[in-house]
């Protein structure tokens, strides 16, 4: 498999506060990748590495291709809703790195691609503020989308969201995963949410980490001491589930 990234002896943090250590590991082509843990354990920064916004403390993070286009959703509360954006608009500011000087007819299709494939063309010209959760978790992803990303990146893309919104945003990344062989990297605290879509699990404590396969990381011993309480996993009808004893 190719690595598109990997992370060598690699210490991340702010400053000269290491907030993770000596880490090790790769992100392969079309991995679908859950980044899971507690609160407060370095998730986040994992992510900002990926994205460039911080650089390794000590060690290297590797990137076989450069050149690679990342998608990035952030969470939705980084977006004010303040200002009286369309859905359309807030989509076209994924292609503003590609736009030399005007807006293009392609800038324009690619708005209306994005759209139809997350399933709300019909909400081009509603304003954002307006929309549901939901609703603006799939205009982040379209914006993300507009570019043709081989990475696309996603920090807790369904907090606050009721069931079947957590489910239907999911499907689409698994969709996007498939249809289009997108790398999916998701950063998420809740367990139970992506077990049946990720394959790869990178899974972080305080003081510490594991990486592998879904099948090899997932399982009570793991995750018991990984968030320090009484965790076990079952499986029904071929899913599984993480319950806290």
């Amino acid at each position: 498999m190719e690595a598109l990234v990997k992370f060598k002896n690699c210490s991340l943090g702010y400053g000269n506060k290491v907030v993770l250590n000596n880490i090790n590991f790769e992100i392969f082509k079309n991995n679908f990748l859950g980044i899971v843990g507690p609160n407060g354990v370095g998730k986040t920064t994992i992510l900002k590495s990926l994205l460039g916004i911080i650089k390794p403390i000590n060690g290297a993070l590797i990137k076989k291709n450069n050149n690679y286009k990342i998608g990035y959703v952030p969470q939705r509360g980084y977006l004010d809703p303040i200002y009286p954006l369309t859905t359309s608009e807030v989509v076209l500011m994924g292609r503003y790195q590609l736009i030399k000087s005007k807006v293009r007819n392609v800038d324009i299709e690619k708005v209306k691609d994005a759209l139809k494939y997350v399933g709300i063309e019909s909400l081009k010209e509603k304003l954002y503020r307006e929309l549901s959760g939901g609703q603006q978790q799939r205009v982040l992803i379209a914006r993300a989308l507009v570019i043709e990303p081989e990475i696309l990146i996603l920090d807790e893309p369904t907090n606050d969201m009721d069931i079947k919104s957590q489910k239907n945003i999911l499907d689409i990344l698994m969709k996007l995963h498939k249809e289009k062989n997108i790398t999916i990297i998701l950063v998420t605290h809740l367990l139970n949410e992506i077990l049946s879509y990720v394959n790869k699990v990178f899974l972080l404590k305080q003081d510490g980490y594991i990486y592998g396969s879904k099948e090899d990381i997932i399982n009570d011993k793991n995750l018991s001491k990984f968030y320090n309480t009484e965790i076990e996993v079952t499986d029904v009808d071929n899913k599984k589930f993480v319950i806290v004893r």
